[in-house]
């Protein structure tokens, strides 16, 4: 595992979610911005957890995709996957946290 490349990918995914988090507390709202912005660090985070494990994952948006290579690693990205598959695009804003908590716990590293 090359740790730098999945500190580089967390640092990104980080900027993302702050990113929305910063929008989140915006006295106008724009939803799918922040929608945006938590999916695009999902997906960094599941990329980082990937490259973790030496696999490069594929050029995709596929959040799916990605939360079921990460499963043949871990089984709890089966917890991820009613998010995935179930969750208005507006509760995903408040799902990201938890999920960056719950990357972060199985990656094991010292991110902070």
């Amino acid at each position: 595992m090359n740790t730098d490349d999945v500190k580089e990918w967390l640092e990104i995914a980080d900027n993302d979610l702050d990113s929305a988090l910063l929008l989140n507390d915006a006295p106008r709202k724009h939803f799918e911005i922040i929608c945006y912005h938590c999916a695009q660090a999902a997906e960094k985070y599941l990329k980082a957890y990937l490259i973790s494990k030496d696999i490069i994952p594929q050029k995709t948006h596929d959040l799916r995709f990605l939360n079921n290579l990460c499963i043949g690693f871990e089984k709890e990205f089966e917890s991820c996957c009613w998010v995935l598959r179930s969750s208005p695009a507006s509760a995903f804003a408040f799902l990201v946290p938890s999920f960056h908590r719950f990357i972060s716990s199985v990656l094991c590293l010292n991110i902070g």
